[in-house]
């Protein structure tokens, strides 16, 4: 049985080294890279069966930045396009200048579509005015949307309040569906 190829983003702190240790011990084959020093082409190219600390950042279609972190990453089934993240959290910037923080046992980033389908503990907080906890969450990043199917508690200065599912659109973080 070979070893695992994993690969370790550098975010320049000491949990890369220790990780890095532990991998060892457990017999992968771990390639580490800073994160300004690799591009993702590079890091397709040696072709790892994970990916551990990773980071990824874009814009909006509205031009507002997101970032995307996971614990661990896979590319399921080889498609190039699927990536499933474990333990992911995300901040997106919201038109009205608030940012969303999302965190999540698992998820799957699509890249063509440009969405993050979230599972598990669900937690969508808006600054210190807005927090959302479901099972599922559904993120477009083009519009810096959320939509789930499945219950969801609410916690704002104004109170507590259950929907059997909500919508959480940019300027309007407050149309959760009863």
């Amino acid at each position: 049985m070979s070893a695992a190829k994993v690969f370790m983003l550098d975010n320049y702190d000491s949990f890369t080294w220790n990780l890095v240790q532990l991998l060892g011990r457990i017999g992968a084959e771990v390639t580490v890279a800073r994160n300004d020093e690799i591009t993702v082409q590079e890091v397709r190219a040696l072709q790892p069966e994970a990916i551990v600390n990773a980071t990824y950042s874009g814009i909006d279609g509205e031009g507002r930045p997101f970032s995307i972190r996971a614990r661990s990453v896979r590319n399921p089934e080889g498609d190039p396009a699927l990536l499933q993240l474990i333990m992911p959290d995300a901040q997106i910037a919201l038109k009205d200048g608030s940012v969303l923080t999302i965190a999540a046992d698992q998820g799957l980033y699509q890249r063509e579509r440009e969405s993050l389908e979230l599972q598990g503990e669900v937690t969508l907080r808006r600054d210190g005015d807005l927090t959302v906890v479901t099972e599922r969450a559904n993120i477009d990043l083009r519009t810096s949307s959320a939509s789930g199917d499945r219950p969801v508690g609410a916690t704002s200065p104004h109170g507590t309040s259950a929907a059997h599912r909500a919508t959480l659109t940019p300027g309007s973080a407050r149309s959760a569906r009863r």
